[in-house]
């Protein structure tokens, strides 16, 4: 089993100075992949995820 972190829409807001939102705007702009769903409230991105993200922006993809 793996002990990969998992982030909320608010901890990746957060991390890149969004609203939660916006996060989720990403997602159904296909600019993040979907997070995993634990429950129908409680949707997280494993940190491998939020990190590829990280990289893609700084190799100038962008999210605009």
């Amino acid at each position: 089993m793996s002990n990969e972190r998992y982030y909320s829409a608010a901890e990746i807001g957060q991390r890149f100075g969004v609203k939660p939102e916006t996060v989720r705007k990403w997602v159904r702009e296909g600019k993040l992949v979907r997070g995993v769903r634990f429950s129908a409230k409680c949707t997280r991105w494993p940190e491998s995820v939020v990190l590829a993200f990280e990289a893609s922006l700084s190799e100038g993809q962008g999210v605009a």
